[in-house]
């Protein structure tokens, strides 16, 4: 598998403008469609007709289970709606999201679009949506592309910009089918009675296993609720200049600022604004321009909200988890065997674990690669029964599993997966569990533990 990028040719980027291209005009063609009357349903039938009938396939149909072949996102429905059997009525506002699978490339996009007689407050939300949020992202994201830059940062780049717009313009956009139209009848969510039913029934299950008996429930009840009503004390507004003041800090830090200059850019811009809120909602003067109304709404929000202001406009710094390692392991306490993969060992081995022989090696230089310590003993056995007249045979195999490489207390050096094979007329054990002090001062690297295995094939 190739972990680096993937470098498109020319016909591969050919492919990707034909996508994007056919996904542009299918998008098109949907936005003709929308009129009072008609159901999302048959707009989902009508785009995929057409994506069909240009040889693509819709890329939404089937994925992870989604049962149509375009997103349709009805009034508060904020993005993926399912196309259903509701018309569209006069001053709905929809979101339609097609994509294309054509010669092997996705083609991805969606708009807003208008229905019938739409009010222009709207109007005006689609237009921050289209315009303010959706396309100076993508113009920021965009600005920063180029040949070396990480993709991380095209994300990075948006997720800056500052949200406070996406959340009011969510909010709005929820609000929506909330208002009174000119008639006067306010638009709800129809449900089905077997959907109230099953909601109900979820209602009583959780207040049956609710601890209300715990008086300490109730008392963090009232602290749950005491924060969320300080959090919303703060006006928009005035979340909208922290947010850019926060975002400038940050972007002051260069696109290398670690996580932890980045808390403590937040931290000391929050002490040092918190000092002057202090003095502010005392005074009538303050270098921060607010009231003294303001400064004491936002010196309560520095002071005990602080993180539920950072989660309210969107900004979140990953907290410093402390690592520590502790070993717990009682002291002179004997290691514990390596375990080597591979199939089992043959008695014929006589396996000894964290052990060495001496001896020659068969052939003076040879190295043998396997994949387990019974590969190694069985090609030592091999060897030896197939060695011509007057040939050493081997007797003696050494196998090191390690991935940092095994020390030998002979000239040989072994490797990770390498085997070697010896002979000595009376083979005998050399050392076992660990390397001598001599040998480990001449050798610094050295681990304390003999990393290899080895045996006696025949005597």
């Amino acid at each position: 598998m190739n972990d680096g990028p993937e470098i498109h040719d020319e016909k591969g980027i050919e492919c990707m403008r034909a996508s994007g291209k056919l996904a542009a005009q299918v998008l098109k063609f949907a936005g003709t469609l929308v009129n009072p009357g008609i159901t999302t349903d048959e707009i989902d039938k009508a785009v995929h007709q057409m994506i069909i009938d240009n040889g693509a396939y819709p890329s939404p149909l089937g994925y992870c289970g989604f049962p149509k072949s375009v997103c349709t996102s009805v009034n508060e429905c904020i993005c993926h709606g399912i196309p259903d059997s509701r018309p569209l009525e006069d001053g709905d506002i929809i979101n339609i999201d097609v994509t294309v699978y054509l010669n092997g490339y996705h083609g991805d996009t969606s708009a807003t679009f208008l229905c019938g007689d739409v009010d222009d407050e709207a109007k005006k939300l689609v237009q921050v949506i289209s315009v303010l949020v959706t396309k100076e992202s993508l113009d920021k994201a965009i600005s920063i592309c180029a040949p070396g830059v990480e993709i991380n940062r095209i994300g990075r780049t948006i997720h800056l910009f500052p949200p406070q717009f996406l959340w009011a313009t969510l909010e709005k956009l929820f609000l929506h089918k909330l208002q009174p139209k000119r008639t006067g009848r306010v638009e709800v969510v129809q449900y089905t009675e077997e959907q109230i039913r099953r909601v109900e029934e979820s209602i009583r299950i959780r207040r049956e296993a609710e601890p209300v008996e715990l008086v300490q429930v109730k008392k963090l009840r009232k602290v749950f609720a005491r924060e969320e009503k300080r959090r919303k004390e703060l006006p928009l507004e005035l979340k909208l200049r922290v947010s850019y003041e926060l975002v400038g800090r940050l972007n002051g830090l260069g696109d290398n600022g670690s996580a932890i200059q980045q808390r403590e850019a937040l931290e000391s811009w929050r002490v040092e604004t918190l000092k002057e809120a202090k003095s502010a909602s005392t005074q009538n003067s303050s270098n921060l321009g607010l009231s003294s109304e303001e400064a004491r709404l936002l010196k309560r929000a520095l002071e005990f909200n602080w993180h539920a202001l950072l989660e309210d406009i969107g900004l979140w710094i990953s907290p410093e988890i402390p690592h520590t390692e502790h070993d717990d392991k009682p002291e002179n306490e004997p290691e514990e065997e390596e375990i080597i993969a591979g199939p089992p060992l043959h008695p014929q081995c006589n396996t000894e674990l964290h052990a060495d022989y001496g001896g020659a090696a068969v052939r003076w230089g040879l190295t043998h690669h396997k994949e387990s310590a019974a590969d190694c003993c069985q090609a030592c056995l091999d060897q030896a029964r197939n060695a011509k007249p007057g040939e050493l045979k081997c007797n003696i195999w050494v196998y090191c599993p390690s991935e940092f490489g095994c020390y030998s207390p002979d000239k040989y050096e072994h490797k990770h997966q390498e085997c070697w094979l010896k002979q000595a007329d009376q083979p005998k054990l050399n050392f076992k569990d660990k390397y001598s002090e001599s040998y480990r001062d001449s050798h610094p690297r050295a681990p304390v533990v003999v990393p290899w295995m080895s045996g006696v094939t025949s005597a």
